[in-house]
């Protein structure tokens, strides 16, 4: 399936294949119609459950959180449970001195306390790395 993609400005990564692509353009882009095509734009930070044939908002004992290089950045993960209970996992991307931190703010247990989450990173040295569920900060191969 051939499909025409305007890319914005900036560097955007292509989320399955290792493929960069300069912004500011226009770009035909081929996929087989199994798989969509998708991107990231530098800095990007994408959590998503590492169980794939999963519906719904079960709270995750395994997150992946895709990281892509060449911008720093954060992302906080919001989940609350039906009681209103709220925490808050935060993830500090720091491009420039190769340091990620994650901080977890769960004063009422609302995540698993077995959760890991697996740092998976694009067009970098290091490939991934898996974290325990507490605050910490973590040295990266760029």
């Amino acid at each position: 399936m051939l499909s025409s993609v305007w890319f914005p400005e900036g560097t955007w990564y292509d989320f399955f294949l290792d493929i960069s692509y300069s912004g500011n353009t226009r770009l035909s882009v081929y996929r087989e119609k199994e798989l969509i095509p998708a991107f990231a734009k530098e800095g990007a930070i994408i959590p998503l459950n590492s169980k794939v044939d999963t519906l719904g908002a079960e709270f995750l004992e395994l997150l992946e959180w895709h990281l892509f290089p060449e911008k720093s950045n954060v992302f906080h993960l919001i989940e609350d449970n039906e009681d209103g209970q709220r925490s808050v996992t935060s993830l500090e991307y720091d491009w420039i001195h190769g340091k990620v931190k994650l901080s977890i703010d769960d004063p009422k247990n609302v995540i698993p306390k077995n959760r890991q989450h697996k740092l998976i990173f694009h067009y970098t040295n290091q490939t991934s790395l898996l974290l325990e569920n507490k605050d910490r900060s973590v040295d990266f191969n760029a």
